[in-house]
This record gives structure tokens, C-alpha cells and sequence, in this order.
């Protein structure tokens, strides 16, 4: 396996990675993005395989609790560790920044999500049952 950098890097970065994830259609401008984490402490990470950013994970601190908004990693590099490694980078920063709660949420459609979740010592705190079952959100926690 090639090098893989984990970075701090900027939304403009994260978006343009998220355009490019399958599962993200259709997705929000770039201009809702900057408007739902402006004036937050935000945490911007950017997986790159040399220079070409492959992954990314966005989160922010809500009250005493860091939510992992949104992440993923380009089909072609998956099954490689890379979420794994974008996850790990975004607990020890959240442990740095004095949070020691992590949320999230997902939907029953994406089961590896889920499962990775799971895998990672999160636990489910809640299920919103809106519209048809795939969709349900799902939030979970996890403490760091």
C-alpha cells in the first residue's frame, strides 16, 4: 500500500473530495456547507496518496460534544484502512480540543457506515423513523 497522509485541511478541499463520493448524490452546495460550519471549531482532515486527496472527515463542537458530520473515501480506495486512519486522526484532535464525546449519524442504507461504526466502539443512542426504513437515522456515540 502507498504512503497515505492524513492532513488538516480546509472545507473547499473536504467538498471537492465529496463530489466525487457515490453515495453523496445529490449533495449540497458548497455555500451550505460553509454556512452550517461557520463560526464553529471545526475539525477539516484530508486523506492524499502522494498529492491526490482520496478521503476526507468533517466535524465540528456542538455544546460539550464533537459531531462527525461527514466523511467518506473515493470507491477505488476503499478496503485499504483509510477511514480508519481519517477516524483515529479525528478522535486524538477531539481529545486534544478537551471533548470527550463523539456523535454521530447514519441510515440504515448505508450499512457499512453502520458497521464501521460499530467496529469503531460506538453505540446507538437513537433511531428517528422517518420516511421508509433504509432512510431511518440512526445516531450513535462513541467517548474518547
Amino acid at each position: 500500500m502507498k504512503e497515505i497522509q492524513i492532513i488538516n485541511g480546509s472545507i473547499e478541499e473536504a467538498y471537492n473530495v465529496s463530489l466525487q463520493i457515490p453515495e453523496f448524490e445529490p449533495w449540497y452546495p458548497l455555500e451550505k456547507w460553509q454556512k452550517r460550519l461557520s463560526g464553529k471549531s471545526v475539525i477539516v482532515l484530508i486523506a492524499k496518496e502522494k498529492d491526490n486527496p482520496i478521503g476526507f472527515k468533517v466535524g465540528y463542537v456542538v455544546e460539550e460534544h464533537f459531531y462527525s458530520w461527514v466523511g467518506g473515501v473515493l470507491p477505488e480506495y476503499r478496503r485499504r484502512g483509510i477511514a480508519r486512519k481519517l477516524a483515529e486522526v479525528q478522535e486524538e484532535q477531539v481529545r486534544k480540543a478537551g471533548v470527550h464525546l463523539i456523535r454521530m449519524k447514519t441510515r440504515n442504507r448505508f450499512g457499512e457506515m453502520l458497521r464501521f461504526a460499530l467496529s469503531r466502539d460506538f453505540y446507538i443512542a437513537d433511531v428517528e423513523k422517518k420516511g421508509e426504513p433504509q432512510d431511518w437515522r440512526i445516531t450513535l456515540y462513541k467517548n474518547v
